[in-house]
């Protein structure tokens, strides 16, 4: 989804979730087995009070660094749908890595704690793993040429252009 309006401006307002808390991703494909990820609700608020910083790239490019918490162009939070973002790239910098008329979504860059996850399987016998805590790295704008689309189902985007 993708809404544009222009004004005197020169930075684009893209938000969404990343994820919808307590919903299953796709199936995951590691070296091992695949499996399913589900991030329990409440768990990004635990998370992003000890963050102090979370960049924001493209596509999981560090080559495509777009901002972060620290440069206060990247807002986090979480509410009762999932753990809500929202970047607002310089459009000079952003129209250089990103597709802006191709945006798909978002996701996430992240180191879980073993301690952290409880494991099941669900009723098709695919292993789910639900994280109740991890270190959260960066946050991704993803667009059409990425390769792969993000993992979770309940990612949103939604992009405004602020330039006359």
């Amino acid at each position: 989804m993708l809404n544009q309006r222009c004004d005197n401006r020169d930075y684009y307002e893209i938000k969404g979730y990343l994820n919808a808390a307590g919903r299953d991703s796709r199936i995951i494909k590691d070296e091992n087995t695949p499996y399913i990820e589900n991030i329990y609700p409440g768990t990004f608020n635990k998370v992003l009070k000890r963050t102090d910083n979370v960049i924001v790239n493209v596509n999981h490019s560090l080559d495509k660094y777009v901002g972060s918490l620290r440069e206060h162009n990247l807002e986090l939070y979480e509410d009762s749908i999932g753990c809500y973002a929202k970047a607002t790239p310089k459009m000079e910098e952003f129209d250089k890595v990103a597709d802006v008329n191709k945006l798909v979504g978002w996701s996430f860059e992240y180191k879980p704690y073993p301690d952290a996850i409880e494991y099941e399987t669900t009723s098709k016998g695919i292993q789910r793993r639900i994280l109740h805590d991890f270190e959260l790295k960066a946050v991704s704008i993803i667009d059409a040429h990425a390769i792969g689309k993000p993992y979770y189902t309940g990612t949103s985007i939604k992009m405004r252009s602020e330039n006359g």
